[in-house]
């Protein structure tokens, strides 16, 4: 389920980031499917730092993919090694995921704070900064199906793009319904009507996710830093949501319109 709301919330922000390209004027950063499936940038830079409160510590993912062969990723003073490399022979494109584990529970930076990067390909060097999207505090209420499903959280700087989305199973069907909604940078505040499950009986399991982007295009690529917050009753998956965003993307499930 989390493999599902995390994908529709980037495809959300994918639709709402707006910023120059050469190549197309004003257009929308390409879709996460557009990223793994058929890319044309020559490169994408997605960080993500991911916060559960079932976890103790945020956990932090990283990917690139890139038309060239991958030499050297250094996230601020740090060298950062792939541990798994795919490469498409459809679209030329490589595919790098990489180890995380050297932070040992630390982060590359704080939340809301620059981050420098250089990305070291084949015959190209990318160097930039971007800020990582602010951290989402918040205490969410325990579902309660008879009654709208509001909320309040605290974000220290309004992101780029920032999104919510609410999971539910239904009890007689076994099926999953999956709210997704845009949200303005400066909300603070989302309520879910509860006409949204007035045609089936939802279980009491949920699975909530807000999600702020930083993006930039630059060098010819696109660099795009996530802060993501979820909240589970009785979760279903214990896969990193990076890892079942990335599952999905390569299935190609829901094309976005570009």
């Amino acid at each position: 389920m989390k493999h599902i709301v995390i994908f529709l919330m980037l495809v959300i922000m994918a639709l709402s980031i707006i910023s120059c390209d050469e190549r197309e004027g004003e257009s929308a950063v390409p879709s996460l499917v557009h990223m793994y499936l058929d890319p044309e940038d020559d490169f994408y830079l997605v960080l993500e730092y991911d916060e559960d409160v079932h976890r103790d510590d945020t956990y932090v993912y990283c990917s690139l993919i890139t038309d060239r062969k991958f030499e050297e990723l250094w996230i601020n003073n740090d060298r950062i090694y792939p541990d798994f490399m795919n490469y498409n022979n459809t679209t030329g494109y490589y595919w790098y995921d990489f180890d995380m584990d050297y932070l040992d529970g630390a982060l590359p930076s704080g939340y809301n704070e620059e981050i420098v990067y250089k990305v070291v390909l084949e015959g190209k060097t990318v160097n930039g900064s971007l800020v990582m999207p602010a951290e989402y505090v918040l205490n969410p209420p325990s579902f309660d199906h008879t009654q709208d499903y509001g909320l309040n959280w605290t974000l220290a700087e309004d992101p780029q793009v920032q999104s919510i989305a609410l999971s539910l199973e239904a009890t007689d069907e076994n099926n999953y319904y999956n709210y997704s909604f845009e949200l303005k940078p400066t909300d603070r505040a989302f309520t879910f009507n509860k006409s949204l499950w007035s045609d089936y009986q939802p279980a009491e399991d949920i699975d909530l996710v807000l999600t702020a982007s930083n993006y930039q295009r630059t060098q010819g690529g696109v660099v795009w830093f996530v802060s993501s917050y979820e909240y589970e009753e009785n979760s279903w998956y214990r896969k990193s949501p990076h890892q079942l965003r990335i599952e999905k993307l390569l299935r190609g499930e829901d094309p976005l319109p570009r």
